[in-house]
């Protein structure tokens, strides 16, 4: 062979190497089939995808139990960064907020104390009692519509709050979906 067509088979093997390797494989997909059929389920199919794809614990789960366990203390994290954060609002004397703010965001955080402390209950539940792990998970939704209740009912406007709520109802969701489907996979291995 000519010096020509080493080169030419050799560039053409280099780029079907590149153009190969940038191909999504099915292990590497954008998103696993697990986190897609619980999305499915869910009260928001994109912002279940766009939550659980952007923390690598639940992005591409091993199993149900595990992706329980990474996305419930997913949520966990996450509603006690916005208590925090609404603490902080509270505590800060020179936030600007008025007394009326302030009042119903302290109703707020111990909506948010009651979340965080669910999904605690419910990550501690999830290996012994699914169905309680159940419970505690959608009973987050009630904590947390004490305090957009609370926000309504004196017109209270904080930027992010509803976002925040709206997160926490998310992450129930997410929780009530995996947990009622490990209850139905406990159910169907014992046989009852």
């Amino acid at each position: 062979m000519d010096t020509r067509k080493v080169l030419s088979l050799f560039l053409t093997l280099v780029l079907f190497f590149i153009l190969y390797s940038t191909l999504p494989t099915s292990s590497s997909s954008s998103h696993s089939q697990l986190v897609r059929n619980i999305c499915k389920e869910t009260i928001n199919y994109t912002k279940c995808i766009e939550t659980l794809e952007a923390d690598p614990r639940t992005k591409s789960p091993k199993n149900l139990n595990a992706f329980a366990e990474d996305s419930i203390r997913l949520a966990m994290e996450n509603a006690n960064e916005s208590l925090h954060f609404i603490e902080h609002m509270v505590k800060n004397k020179t936030s600007g907020i008025s007394r009326s703010t302030r009042a119903v965001l302290k109703q707020c955080v111990k909506s948010y104390k009651a979340v965080v402390a669910s999904f605690k209950s419910a990550l501690e539940e999830l290996s012994e009692d699914a169905m309680t792990a159940n419970y505690d998970v959608k009973v987050a939704v009630d904590f947390i519509n004490d305090c957009g209740n609370e926000m309504s009912s004196k017109q209270i406007r904080v930027p992010s709050m509803p976002e925040r709520n709206e997160q926490v109802r998310l992450f129930s969701s997410i929780g009530d979906v995996i947990t009622t489907k490990l209850i139905i996979e406990f159910s169907f291995l014992s046989g009852s």
